[in-house]
């Protein structure tokens, strides 16, 4: 069964009037809108039972039960598997020699996955010089529409709709889904089919409500054949747009304000160059890149469907599974629950978002499972193509010889700086009851430059004093704010156990200066409120160690 789709139909308009019967070149006529209907010819709301016969007054063409017509919740229903002009429906009236009338229709097409080459024909024309159309596709055709894919000449893009005029065809707009046609011409017979579309690629593929009206007025012979046909096809609408057109499984419902298409204005592709090192242990699926034009509006929300490989959980329990997203600016990968439901029949998970980017599903519950997944991973720079700046913030009070005994945040820190690549800085404060800059923002171009920061980081492993984290923010603030202008990513990392008096004012001075903060709580007894209140309030992280078995991050 068909269902019809809930969304409100709009109206589309073509205005195309002809001389005589014998004359099938069309011309501009008077729009329909100021002409008044004079009365029904022929119409069809399809209100038939379902079958593999239209009836009605209709001629099939049709190959099997892949290349047919149908009726099917009353509508005209089409499968194709790639036929020549076929499945075909022929519809002959009353021939109406004089006067203009006109053709209205409800088109619902939607195309859901990459097809190309593909045409669906919506013709009028004269029953006595309509020819085969696998012999001449356009011989007695007066009005020619075309709903085509992009490589058809002459179409931008996917589902492009338009008309063939003197064997040139002209694209008016694209779109899909419902859409009420209504065509001003004078004809007596009624064509649809298709050619070379695969019935798989799409979904709905049916007309309804058709009907041929006489409208008052007559044929204004002085416009010669042929002129541009006016057509209107509204921009999307506000309102709910379904993205199928992904992997298997994959689906986005999107709430927009409008200017969305459902089908070549969202992109899905893999985003393998995040899908590489570490994280890929952690990985249930590929990371998916969802992406809009730079033009389009932004959503308000949307539902994302990912599905998940069960052959990659090796064990591990789908409930704990989690969709994430990729934080573009600092490479981390960000927790998404909002609304979360696991199928596990259909191996997809559903979340609510708000925004699209990279989403990939997770073996990784919570900040514990990327604990203890870190404890044996090196932490690593990655994930934007933005030069960074990055300033290496280490405690050396006192409490680290107990937090922190074998001074692992050296090697950690080391290890940081050397994922990072020729075009990023680092720089290196250590921190204790004051701050000092043991490297300025050095570029690690050069063997030379990087074995500079390497021998400062040296510097982190002392433990005396006390902890002064408003003397370290302030110092990192300042070292990566002394470039204004240039378009970097300022990220501190700041290896802490967190307990200490702290100027709050700081945190929001940072992110004024567009600094990011990653906290990295070290120790049992760490102020883990404070550390997150820091890193979340420049846009970053915290990611608290409380095992001192896992300082080896």
């Amino acid at each position: 069964m068909i269902a019809k789709p809930s969304r409100l139909t709009v109206a589309a308009f073509v205005a195309l009037a002809l001389a005589t019967a014998s004359t099938v070149a069309p011309s501009v006529h008077v729009p329909p809108a100021a002409a008044a209907t004079a009365g029904a010819v022929w119409a069809d709301n399809f209100a038939r039972p379902s079958g593999g016969v239209v009836g009605g007054g209709w001629t099939e063409t049709d190959i099997g039960s892949n290349n047919q017509v149908r009726l099917d919740g009353s509508a005209m229903v089409f499968t194709s598997a790639d036929g020549a002009f076929v499945p075909r429906a022929t519809r002959t009236f009353t021939p109406q020699n004089s006067g203009v009338v006109a053709w209205s229709f409800v088109f619902n097409w939607r195309q859901t996955a990459p097809e190309n080459n593909y045409d669906l024909l919506m013709q009028l024309g004269d029953s006595t010089t309509l020819a085969d159309p696998a012999v001449n596709p356009t011989a007695g055709v007066a009005t020619d529409l075309r709903w085509a894919g992009s490589a058809v000449p002459g179409s931008t893009g996917q589902e492009s709709f338009g008309y063939v005029s003197n064997g040139t065809r002209t694209e008016i707009e694209r779109g899909n889904g419902e859409i009420t046609i209504r065509v001003v011409a004078d004809l007596d017979t009624v064509r649809i089919m298709t050619n070379g579309l695969n019935t798989i690629n799409f979904t709905n593929e049916s007309f309804d409500t058709m009907t041929i009206d006489r409208v008052g007025g007559a044929v204004d012979d002085s416009i010669p054949p042929p002129l541009p046909v006016p057509v209107v096809v509204p921009e999307p609408g506000a309102g709910q747009v379904v993205i199928d057109n992904g992997p298997p499984g994959f689906s986005a419902v999107i709430q927009s304000a409008g200017g969305i298409s459902a089908y070549g204005d969202v992109t899905v592709t893999p985003n393998r160059g995040v899908m590489g090192g570490a994280v890929a242990e952690r990985l249930a699926s590929p990371a998916f890149a969802i992406d809009l034009p730079a033009d389009a509006p932004p959503i308000t929300s949307a539902r994302l469907t990912l599905p998940y490989q069960a052959q990659l959980l090796g064990g591990y329990p789908e409930a704990d599974l989690r969709v994430h997203r990729l934080d573009e600016q600092s490479g981390l990968w960000v927790p998404v629950t909002a609304g979360q439901a696991i199928d596990t029949t259909a191996d997809t998970i559903s979340v609510d978002v708000t925004g699209f980017s990279t989403y990939a599903v997770l073996k990784v519950r919570d900040a514990a499972a990327w604990e203890d997944f870190f404890a044996g991973v090196p932490v690593q720079c990655v994930g934007t193509s933005v030069p960074v700046d990055a300033a290496m913030v280490i405690d050396t009070s006192g409490s680290m010889a107990s937090n922190d005994p074998q001074a692992q945040r050296v090697p950690a820190a080391k290890q940081f700086v050397a994922t990072m690549r020729d075009t990023d800085r680092a720089g290196v404060i250590t921190f204790d009851s004051s701050a000092v800059v043991r490297r300025s923002l050095t570029p690690l171009d050069s063997p030379a430059n990087r074995a500079l920061v390497d021998t400062a980081i040296n510097a982190g492993a002392g433990a005396v004093g006390g902890t002064n984290l408003s003397a370290a923010v302030s110092t990192a603030t300042t070292m990566l704010s002394g470039t204004p202008g240039q378009q970097r990513v300022r990220a501190a990392i700041l290896l802490t156990d967190g307990v200490s008096a702290y100027n709050t004012s700081l945190t929001a001075a940072a992110a004024a200066a567009g600094v990011t903060i990653y906290t990295i709580g070290l120790g049992a007894g760490v102020d883990a409120n404070l550390l997150t209140a820091i890193a979340q309030g420049t846009g970053g992280e915290y990611i608290p160690l409380t095992d001192p078995a896992r300082r080896g991050v």
